[in-house]
């Protein structure tokens, strides 16, 4: 489609959930956009084929098996909850801080700036009495 506008508008105004405002401002644009408005049409010959089919009728065996699986899910979730404790959070931190420390090592311009840090301390320091005697420090 070329044009721009938001097609999740479309599909608010044909379930009936798109609010006042956007309803205004999509049957404006729909005046003027022919690709639109077809679209529009499209997706309502879409739903109307939706909903003409017929319900399927599901084994009763699915409520049960559905059940169990979120009843697993449960007990999976407080069981990671009960795992987790001080020790893996204070793992998770390290862990996460040596990446962070991993990636500044990369950042262009690190290694100079250490270098000309590095310079400028030891200069300091040596000039330490220098720089006392004439009341710089």
């Amino acid at each position: 489609m070329g044009c721009s506008f938001d097609q999740n508008l479309l599909h608010d105004y044909l379930e009936n959930t798109i609010e006042p405002l956007e309803k205004i401002i999509l049957l404006e644009h729909l005046k003027v956009c022919k690709e639109c408005r077809q679209e529009l049409t499209e997706l309502k010959l879409l739903y109307w084929e939706f909903n003409s089919l017929p319900d399927i009728d599901l084994p009763i065996e699915t409520m049960s098996v559905k059940e169990s699986v979120i009843n697993k899910i449960k007990k999976d979730q407080i069981k990671d909850n009960d795992k987790y404790s001080f020790k893996n959070y204070i793992s998770t931190q390290s862990s996460a801080l040596e990446s962070a420390s991993i990636f500044l090592r990369f950042i262009p311009g690190t290694t100079i700036a250490s270098n000309l840090l590095d310079s400028v301390s030891t200069t300091f320091v040596k000039k330490r009495k220098i720089f006392t005697m004439r009341g710089i420090l």
